[in-house]
């Protein structure tokens, strides 16, 4: 049975990825897209990052690039055969918090696996009062 959503897959989305959720992928090669309106009529580029192990493009926006350039340079063009990491996350979009797929590499300085949920935060201790007004703040 042919599908819609079989139809149009071709590029990772949020819903792609389960929240926590992350896969490990090679970078086949990149390329930059010419994005249209309904029209026809040219509305922005964006980069599209393929993959060895997967038919879906990343459509990678600045955030999502800087960080695979921290790992392994500006020039998009020498970041094939290297290994990156997706998974989702939350982002703000105008009011609201929506999912967006979010990528890590070796040196991008963060942990391996997605930031921790709210609910997996330490419960505090009894009867610690929380900050005041005069614990030394760090800013």
């Amino acid at each position: 049975m042919a599908s819609i959503s079989e139809a149009f897959s071709s590029s990772w989305k949020a819903k792609d990825l389960e929240e926590g959720e992350s896969i490990r992928l090679t970078i086949k090669g990149c390329k930059v897209h010419q994005f249209k309106d309904d029209a026809g009529n040219p509305t922005e580029k964006k980069l599209m990052v393929s993959f060895n192990e997967d038919d879906k493009d990343l459509v990678c926006n600045l955030t999502n690039a800087k960080e695979i350039a921290k790992s392994y340079g500006d020039d998009y063009e020498k970041w094939a055969g290297n290994p990156i990491k997706l998974y989702r996350t939350m982002t703000q979009y105008g009011a609201d918090m929506v999912p967006c797929i979010r990528v890590i590499g070796p040196k991008s300085g963060k942990d391996a696996a997605p930031p921790p949920s709210f609910d997996d935060a330490p419960e505090p201790e009894a009867g610690d009062p929380g900050p005041t007004k005069d614990d030394d703040m760090p800013f």
